[in-house]
C-alpha cells in the first residue's frame, strides 16, 4: 500500500518570514519549503493566511508584496490554499473556546485539521502539539 501523503500547515509568521522576514528568518522559511517539497510533502495554508499577510502589507501601503502573497498562496502551485467553510469557523470557535487560545490561532489549527494536516509549521510560541497535530518551528 502506497504512504499517504503527508500535509504541512504553514501558519502566517512563516510566509511573512518568506517574503519580508530578516535574512536569517528568510532563508529558514526558503529552506523549510523546499525541504518538504522535495520530500513530496503537500504545503497547505489557507485564505485566513492570505488576509492576514495583505492587511499587513496595505496597511504599510506595500502594494508589490500583497502582490507577491497573492502569487505565492493562490498563483504559484507550490501551496494548496484552503478556503474557510462554515465547518472550519464552528470548528474553530470550538477550539477557541475549550482551549482558551485566540480565534485567529484557533481558525488555523481548524484549517490544518480540516485539511488533513498532520504537520503545523509556526514560530508561535504559544501553539503546542494539538489534537493530532505535530507543531513545529523553524
Amino acid at each position: 500500500m502506497p504512504e499517504q501523503e503527508t500535509r504541512i500547515y504553514f501558519d502566517t509568521n512563516i510566509i511573512v518570514y518568506l517574503l519580508e522576514g530578516e535574512s536569517a528568518l528568510r532563508e529558514l522559511a526558503a529552506q523549510a519549503i523546499v525541504r518538504f517539497a522535495d520530500e513530496a510533502h503537500v504545503l497547505v495554508s489557507s485564505e485566513l493566511a492570505l488576509a492576514e499577510c495583505l492587511h499587513g502589507a496595505y496597511r504599510q501601503n506595500r502594494l508589490r508584496t500583497a502582490d507577491a502573497y497573492r502569487k505565492l498562496l493562490l498563483d504559484s502551485g507550490d501551496f494548496m490554499t484552503v478556503s474557510l467553510s462554515l465547518n472550519i469557523f464552528e470548528l474553530g470557535a470550538k477550539i477557541a473556546a475549550q482551549h482558551r487560545m485566540k480565534l485567529l490561532d484557533a481558525l488555523h489549527l481548524a484549517c490544518a485539521l480540516h485539511s488533513g494536516c498532520t504537520v503545523f509549521l509556526t514560530n508561535d510560541k504559544r501553539l503546542h502539539a494539538f489534537d493530532g497535530l505535530e507543531v513545529r518551528g523553524l
